[in-house]
């Protein structure tokens, strides 16, 4: 039986803070998770710098943790990796994602989401090891290669794919008979959500077993 992930990116693009706009993008959060669970999908939220800095977003994120969700510390910006920064700046940047994503948003302390993997949203190097190792705390890291950490690469993402593009992608990795790791943005909530449900129908019905991250 296959195993599959799908990672639920929550976007925030860089430097936009007005609150009708991270009230939509808290929103879009929303309407994916909630469609997933819907669909007996377990969740996995990974979410970069951005995200999880803006109140609004944090609150869904700290909600789907007390319903089950796995969170997963990404990077600063989906368009902007990390590699090619100085150790120092990396580090930064991580812990100050880790700190916020642990912080409880609804209640202001206590029960803080548990933080269990990392994933780039691009490219890292040798100091993006060295900087998670150094902030500590994250168990599983998915960087294909990276030693020390367990390494569970994302096989399809839907950044710049049309609806049948995704669909079609998503089923011939499936029909492969391998594991899928799946990231899918919440930048993308109208456009090809139906897509992604679909799927999963398609793979609920074909046997599969949807997992979180972590389980890999």
């Amino acid at each position: 039986m296959e195993r599959i992930c799908i990672l639920v990116d929550a976007y925030h693009p860089q430097n936009v803070s007005t609150t009708s706009i991270e009230s939509s993008l808290a929103k879009a959060v929303d309407v994916v998770c909630a469609a997933l669970i819907g669909f007996g999908v377990p969740l996995s939220i990974m979410s970069t710098w951005f995200a999880t800095s803006a109140p609004k977003i944090n609150i869904q994120l700290t909600d789907f943790y007390t319903k089950g969700a796995e969170l997963i510390l990404s990077d600063i910006n989906s368009n902007i990796p990390i590699a090619g920064k100085p150790i120092d700046m990396q580090k930064g940047y991580l812990k100050a994602n880790r700190d916020a994503l642990t912080k409880c948003y609804i209640c202001g302390t206590g029960s803080s989401p548990v933080i269990s993997s990392y994933v780039p949203q691009g490219a890292t190097d040798n100091n993006t090891i060295a900087a998670l190792n150094a902030i500590g705390g994250i168990k599983k890291v998915g960087i294909p290669g990276a030693s020390g950490f367990l390494s569970v690469p994302v096989d399809v993402s839907d950044s710049g794919l049309d609806y049948l593009e995704f669909f079609k992608s998503l089923r011939t990795k499936l029909d492969s008979g391998e594991d899928l790791v799946v990231r899918y943005s919440t930048n993308n909530s109208t456009k090809l959500l139906n897509s992604l449900l679909g799927f999963v129908c398609y793979a609920q019905s074909s046997g599969a077993k949807f997992v979180q991250y972590r389980d890999f």
